[in-house]
């Protein structure tokens, strides 16, 4: 079968998260199967940066990679690039299936109003973009109205990653004839061996102060607001306890370094920027609880890193990965003394954190590898890809 993957950005940009990670694991897995895949994306570094390379990359292990070249609005979505057009022209019919990642952006539309056109079936996922949230909500909306239903309606299937997403997804697409609960996978095998502990704390003065970790965007969804007032009251019991928010500029670090401060954190609360590979596991490794306060998380993948570092995690209900936790790790968004309550049991409270962690680790081994995750996707494919030379599947 001949697979084609669409993402806005991807390696070697490093701060996209999730989609970069499910678009690797997904086309590794089905070239290893014996299929063609081809990824097309952008030569995106951030949404203001772009990297000089060759169009066409083969990787050794059968995928092709195809970076657009493009030219950058501001953000992911409204980034653009005329190239699409000739690949489409020349390469599109040749693809049995298309997997489209995200949802209101350039490659997104353009792709998904190409294969309506030429009966190509495609396969969408919105990871966590599909509900109008936050910013710019008339707009979405509007975006929906004219031509955002359209796309949801005539995909084959859509992909959601945790049962909540599906149903936003549901709401949204209204007429909605198939949704998948397809959760993220995770490398079990990349957290067999792990940084020593200390590492991190070394390198930013963290000593052997109780350590809360944040690790991710720094984006308005990600309620680091919300944290920093709960870590405010925690620190009535805990005078000592510091907190780490780890990861890249979203738009909202300001913001929140000037809240850090209005509310008298001071030194208590250090910013690191992006960590990755080692580094990354090093901090979640040294860290006594991991908090994920977002507003709304597809998946939540971060939460479930910590936890296979042995890291124990409290998340808001409205992420997916809530589904893999016990409840007594969840919390209701912006309910700042749940927060706290939470965070204060799990560093008081370490021999009942560390069952929790054992007790969700072993869930995760045995739901959440990529192999078994690749094989659901490819499943999903192959039924969409017998929808193009059936006559139903031509409307």
């Amino acid at each position: 079968m001949r697979i084609l993957q669409v993402v806005v950005a991807f390696h070697p940009l490093a701060t996209f998260g999730g989609p970069m990670v499910n678009v690797d694991q997904i086309s590794r897995r089905c070239s290893q199967r014996g299929h063609e895949v081809t990824i097309l994306t952008m030569n995106l570094l951030s949404p203001s940066q772009r990297f000089h390379t060759h169009n066409l990359v083969d990787l050794q292990d059968g995928r092709r990679i195809l970076y657009l070249r493009c030219r950058s609005l501001g953000t992911y979505g409204t980034s653009l690039s005329l190239e699409i057009f000739p690949f489409l022209v020349r390469h599109g019919d040749s693809f049995d299936v298309v997997h489209i990642h995200g949802y209101r952006n350039f490659l997104a539309l353009t792709v998904s109003l190409f294969c309506r056109v030429r009966h190509i079936p495609y396969v969408l996922q919105g990871h966590g973009t599909i509900p109008p949230m936050l910013e710019r909500v008339c707009l979405k909306r509007v975006f929906d109205r004219l031509i955002g239903y359209s796309i949801l309606r005539n995909a084959e299937a859509i992909i959601a990653t945790s049962q909540r997403e599906a149903q936003q997804v549901a709401c949204a697409r209204r007429n909605a004839h198939q949704i998948v609960v397809i959760p993220n996978g995770i490398a079990v095998e990349e957290y067999e061996t792990l940084p020593s502990k200390g590492k991190f704390r070394s390198g930013y003065g963290l000593n052997s102060y109780p350590l809360i970790l944040f690790l991710g965007r720094i984006h308005m969804v990600k309620g680091l607001d919300v944290l920093l007032m709960a870590f405010q009251c925690l620190k009535c019991s805990i005078p000592d306890a510091r907190l780490a928010i780890v990861g890249p500029d979203d738009g909202d670090l300001e913001r929140i370094q000037v809240l850090a401060k209005e509310l008298g954190l001071g030194e208590s609360v250090v910013f690191t920027g992006p960590l990755l590979g080692q580094d990354k596991l090093a901090a979640y490794v040294d860290a006594d609880v991991y908090a994920l306060s977002s507003l709304s998380e597809n998946f939540g993948y971060t939460a479930l890193e910590a936890i296979m570092c042995g890291t124990p995690v409290v998340a808001t209900e409205t992420s997916g990965c809530s589904e893999y936790l016990d409840t007594r790790c969840s919390v209701p968004y912006g309910d700042i003394v749940a927060l706290e309550e939470r965070l204060r049991w799990l560093l008081t409270s370490r021999e009942d954190a560390g069952m929790l962690v054992e007790q969700a680790k072993r869930k995760i081994r045995q739901e959440l590898s990529w192999d078994s995750v690749a094989q659901k996707v490819l499943e999903v494919y192959l039924q969409a890809s017998e929808n193009r030379s059936s006559p139903a599947g031509r409307v």
